[in-house]
């Protein structure tokens, strides 16, 4: 489409939802690669999100998170003003303003001591984020499916990427998908919590409003799933942090600091960050630079999950 039908879907959505919408700037569209929404800013101060084609499940998600946000929990979100869901025309959501710039914006303009603040204030928020209330979320996932079909989903995909790796012996290929079919398939098979999905840092707002940094709102929860509490944490260290160690060891403290971490707690990030979006980029990554051992999960697990952050806390 061009922009002008662009602009033409985003003024039916406001008309539907009755609101005054001022200027209307796209933001990203759903024919962009990796995009299943389109996003337009309203005025300045408002956000207008048309879930695409493929999308349906999306929009009942991210609906039913923000309400539970707001229901439930003081995590700085985005509040729904507006709502629909028709036919025809795509769903929407009008979406309040989150205030301040995203972390992959301003992180690299903190000071040391700003960052590891943030890094602690993030793991107290996601331990908030896995206490929240499950209902919504799960009567969404009856109709639409949730961790067990992106578990297969996914499974199918790295076994694929794993057969196609011609440097793997027998051996290698073996350990590793057996990893998958079992172990992996064990830890992520737990007691579910809501998980972000995508605690990415263009996801996650920071303001110094007050003069001191702080965090100002989760976007994009569109995403979120019932499942390991790992999905959230391997976000954070691969796309948050960056690797940042201390960084991860400052956030995984404040994580647990009501609860110990489970054991095997770097092979429960293995097997949870494999059966994301990520998995292809890690995979080529770790084949590529950590070459071809015999005991390949446990070098790919400390490759991906070094000890001195994922192993026993001191």
């Amino acid at each position: 489409m061009d922009d002008t039908q662009w602009i033409e879907l985003a003024v039916d959505a406001c008309n539907h939802a009755g609101i005054e919408y001022g200027t209307i700037e796209p933001i990203a569209t759903w024919d962009q690669e990796y995009r299943a929404n389109a996003v337009y800013r309203l005025g300045g101060q408002r956000y207008l999100k048309l879930f695409g084609p493929t999308a349906e499940r999306q929009f009942h998600v991210e609906r039913a998170v923000l309400r539970t946000l707001e229901a439930h929990s003081s995590i700085s979100a985005p509040h729904i003003i507006a709502e629909g869901n028709r036919r025809p025309g795509p769903p929407y959501l009008v979406l309040s303003e989150v205030p301040g710039s995203t972390a992959e914006q301003v992180w690299d303009i903190l000071s040391r001591s700003e960052q590891l603040a943030i890094a602690r204030d993030l793991g107290v928020i996601t331990a908030a984020i896995h206490r929240l209330p499950q209902q919504e979320l799960l009567a969404v996932e009856q109709q639409y499916g949730g961790r067990l079909e992106q578990i297969r989903r996914e499974q199918a995909r790295r076994i694929a990427h794993i057969d196609a790796t011609e440097a793997l012996s027998a051996q290698q290929r073996s350990d590793m998908i057996h990893f998958l079919k079992v172990e992996a398939a064990e830890h992520l098979d737990g007691p579910p919590t809501l998980a972000h999905c995508e605690l990415a840092h263009n996801h996650l707002y920071l303001s110094r409003e007050t003069g001191a940094w702080h965090v100002s709102g989760l976007i994009d929860w569109a995403d979120a799933m019932l499942g390991p509490p790992e999905w959230d944490v391997t976000f954070l260290w691969f796309w948050t942090f960056s690797r940042d160690r201390e960084a991860m060891r400052t956030c995984l403290k404040a994580l647990y600091a009501v609860s110990p971490r489970p054991e095997h707690f770097a092979r429960r990030c293995l097997a949870a960050i494999l059966h994301t979006h990520s998995g292809p980029a890690l995979w080529a990554e770790f084949a590529e630079q950590a070459g071809g051992p015999e005991r390949i999960v446990q070098t790919m697990t400390e490759y991906l999950f070094p000890p001195e952050v994922f192993g026993p806390p001191d």
